[in-house]
């Protein structure tokens, strides 16, 4: 049972990484998105005041300390806001998830590696077949 709760924390821990991930690779990207979409021939900005009101949707985006949502070059309407507010909290969800199933990924993936260690030791006098005994370093006989 332990095993299988280990396991599904990884897979939330893994799925909030890869939101996080994304999150903050497109802060890291879209600078040079600017340049290559063209968005200064859309939107009739230079590339500084775009990245500029870029920055400060994604700090109050991801920062649990910026709770104004306020562009200058863009107005928001109230159903705006409302939308960004509710892309804050689950950007804040996927960060407190990620938080916490972080140590039980270490835990998993550290038996995981010990377990793996073990079925590939060739030692028959401790028997080892298929499974690691957190009691001692020899193996356990438990598959």
């Amino acid at each position: 049972m332990k095993d299988k709760l280990h396991f599904v924390f990884s897979l939330l821990f893994l799925l909030a990484f890869s939101v996080l991930a994304t999150i903050y690779l497109v802060w890291l990207f879209y600078p040079l998105e600017i340049s290559w979409l063209g968005l200064e021939k859309v939107v009739y900005m230079k590339s500084g005041q775009i990245q500029y009101n870029f920055n400060r949707l994604m700090l109050y985006l991801t920062s649990p300390f910026h709770w104004q949502l306020a562009m200058p070059d863009f107005p928001s309407s109230k159903g705006g806001l409302h939308h960004f507010e509710q892309v804050k909290w689950l950007f804040h969800l996927a960060q407190i998830c990620f938080l916490l199933t972080l140590p039980s990924f270490f835990f998993y993936e550290k038996y995981r590696s010990k377990r793996l260690w073990c079925l590939v030791q060739t030692d028959s006098k401790n028997g080892c077949s298929h499974s690691f005994s957190s009691d001692s370093n020899r193996c356990g006989n438990r598959f």
